[in-house]
């Protein structure tokens, strides 16, 4: 006598469905994160004239802002920017020898932030 296998693949795929979607939302926040760190660091590393400058530093991706003027290029879908719209923002990032960097060292730290967040999620789950 045979038994016939019955395997109920729409609970499965119910299943990889809810998983998407958590490591798309997880996917974001992580990023989301690692930008919110970008920016704070790379203002703490502006050079400070009257604040303008440090101020004008925030992110921007598809889903949402920090506050701040918009930056010039538009994010694409999942991606995440951390800029300045001022003008000279990137004559300071890259000729101030007092502060070259601010962005690139801020961008370092924020990649930091993230990898200890991915790390914290695969000791998580």
């Amino acid at each position: 006598m045979s038994k016939d296998l019955h395997i109920n693949t729409r609970e499965l795929f119910d299943l990889l469905d809810r998983m998407s979607g958590r490591a798309e939302m997880l996917t974001q926040e992580v990023l989301e994160k690692a930008a919110i760190e970008t920016e704070g660091q790379a203002a703490e590393l502006a050079p400070v004239l009257n604040g303008d400058l440090q101020n004008s530093i925030h992110w921007e991706s598809s889903k949402g802002k920090s506050e701040g003027r918009r930056l010039k290029t538009r994010p694409q879908e999942g991606q995440y920017l951390v800029g300045s719209s001022l003008p000279y923002a990137a004559q300071q990032e890259f000729n101030n020898k007092n502060s070259s960097g601010f962005l690139r060292k801020g961008f370092a730290h924020g990649m930091r932030a993230l990898n200890q967040e991915l790390i914290k999620l695969s000791i998580d789950d």
